[in-house]
């Protein structure tokens, strides 16, 4: 990944401080390569207590640097302090899946390259459509050059396949990261996105009814 998530939290404000002057001290004597696997730890490895304070950093001397600044009493771009209210009720959070015409060359680039599961659901999506389409998911997103077609964009089968795949395949990272849903809606082709969500049918399942429903669009009458 391109920056990692450093989580500490601690039951008073005074002991996140002290806890924030120790990993300060600690972090130096480690190298950047060691930095996904301490962020991993501190979030799941570690008790979530009231008082938190969560730093995102892309080298360890950014996140030595922010904390040492937060350990001084400055709040720094990249760091983010808070209190959890244990009487709250977590929130339920609501996916609400889009229908076609929101996908554009070069969608999901960064994603595609820096978060595994991302990457592979959309690459189990380019073997479907390449079975059914002869067509690359992936080259139709992210072209080597210039295309000299716009099937992802005019093409029903192309544009749908394209927009489920991406859904799925956020939904899925969200979930990863412990963002789940307690509900899930679809406008238009976002219902097919909504169902896999929600257990109806599997990721090639899903994808081979959006592309036959493409198809049929694309021989219905304009009227």
């Amino acid at each position: 990944r391109s920056y990692h998530l450093l989580t500490l939290s601690a039951q008073t404000g005074e002991a996140l401080r002290d806890l924030a002057e120790r990993y300060a001290a600690a972090l130096p004597a480690h190298p950047d390569s060691e930095l996904p696997n301490i962020a991993y730890t501190t979030h799941c490895g570690r008790s979530h207590f009231r008082h938190r304070l969560a730093v995102v950093a892309a080298t360890v001397r950014e996140a030595q640097a922010m904390l040492a600044a937060f350990v001084d009493g400055q709040l720094v771009p990249g760091l983010c302090l808070g209190e959890v209210d244990g009487g709250k009720a977590a929130p339920r959070v609501a996916f609400l899946f889009t229908g076609q015409g929101s996908q554009y060359l070069g969608m999901g680039r960064e994603l595609y390259e820096t978060q595994p599961l991302f990457r592979e659901r959309l690459d189990r999506c380019d073997a479907v459509l390449r079975e059914c389409l002869g067509r690359s998911l992936i080259e139709l997103f992210h072209p080597v050059k210039p295309p000299s077609h716009n099937d992802l964009i005019d093409s029903h089968p192309c544009g749908q396949a394209a927009n489920f795949a991406i859904e799925c395949a956020l939904s899925d990272l969200f979930r990863s990261f412990g963002i789940s849903p307690a509900a899930v809606l679809g406008h238009s082709l976002g219902d097919f996105a909504a169902a896999y969500t929600a257990g109806v049918f599997s990721l090639e399942d899903g994808l081979r009814l959006v592309i036959e429903r493409g198809r049929l669009m694309e021989r219905a009458p304009g009227s």
